[in-house]
């Protein structure tokens, strides 16, 4: 059986945020149905939002994004490469992308 892991990429200042809340509706949904996820955190370190999407579930996989000076790339184009990388460097045979 294929590995499938789901991929997405999060930017917000707050846990509030609208998309942030939607992001973690769908990290609980994946839970529920026992799939990994990996996602790419954009946000201000110090936001809490990457420890609410590890509080969420236990196959969720937040990564800072390689901060800019780092990138060979900026913008969402790297960071969506470094997460889809992050996703197949689990050992994902398929990786779904997503847009919470």
């Amino acid at each position: 059986m294929n590995k499938v892991i789901l991929a997405t990429t999060v930017f917000g200042m707050s846990v509030n945020d609208l998309r942030i809340q939607l992001a973690l509706k769908t990290v609980a949904e994946a839970h529920s149905h026992f799939y990994e996820i990996v996602i790419v955190d954009g946000s201000p370190v110090d936001s809490g939002i990457a420890e609410a999407f590890s509080a969420v579930s236990s196959l969720v996989h937040v990564e800072r994004e390689i901060p800019f000076d780092k990138q060979i790339a900026s913008g969402m184009g790297a960071s969506r490469r470094q997460c889809i990388s992050s996703a197949f460097n689990r050992g994902a045979d398929i990786v779904v992308w997503l847009e919470p």
